[in-house]
């Protein structure tokens, strides 16, 4: 007898709360990538070595002190090398702001030196 799908009711329950899925794709022909998570308490320095950075911030706003720039909850930013260059930064300073605690999601792009 064949497989079937029957419908039926489910439910589940998170026991640590709401969680985030978050993949990250790019061409891997172009660029490489990275993406770190952190638990922001208190102000984090982070390295700014690659050619864009994407920042996005899950429960609560942060500040980058470099660029004065406040990025919301769930909200993104983009830093990219000219940004980088100009604030002659290798590092950036994130707070979290008006919360104890925000989780930082860190993606790093770095494009490749063979890619047309």
């Amino acid at each position: 007898m064949p497989w079937r799908a029957v419908p039926t009711d489910t439910s589940a329950t998170l026991i640590d709360g709401p969680i985030d899925d978050l993949n990250v794709m790019s061409n891997r022909t172009r660029y490489r990538h990275r993406m770190t998570r952190h638990r922001l308490t208190e102000t984090t320095t982070l390295p700014l070595d690659a050619d864009t950075v994407v920042i996005m911030p899950r429960g609560g706003d942060i500040e980058i002190e470099e660029v004065a720039t406040p990025i919301g909850d769930g909200d993104t930013g983009l830093i990219d090398r000219p940004i980088i260059e100009h604030v002659n930064a290798c590092t950036v300073h994130i707070n979290p702001v008006r919360t104890a605690a925000v989780d930082l999601y860190f993606i790093e792009f770095w494009r490749r030196e063979d890619a047309l």
